[in-house]
């Protein structure tokens, strides 16, 4: 297993306030908040996808390949 945290804090809404982050790991787990941790079980490439809602109700997507490998310790 391999633990990754995400950090979505650099993300900004030019014209309101994020009230939510949504992640999509695409391993078939989802997680919430500005920063997690999540446990990739298996090696692979991963898809993992992040929404972010504003005050106003419009949302943005970003999607970022994560490979999940062997250590060579």
């Amino acid at each position: 297993p391999l633990e990754i945290s995400f950090d979505a804090s650099n993300s900004y809404d030019p014209d309101g306030d994020i009230i939510s982050y949504a992640w999509d790991f695409k391993d078939g787990n989802t997680g919430s908040g500005e920063i997690l941790n999540h446990t990739f079980s298996s090696i692979g490439s991963y898809k993992v996808e992040l929404t972010v809602t504003d005050d106003k109700g419009a949302a943005a997507s970003a999607t970022k390949t994560i490979i999940a490998k062997k250590s060579h310790n």
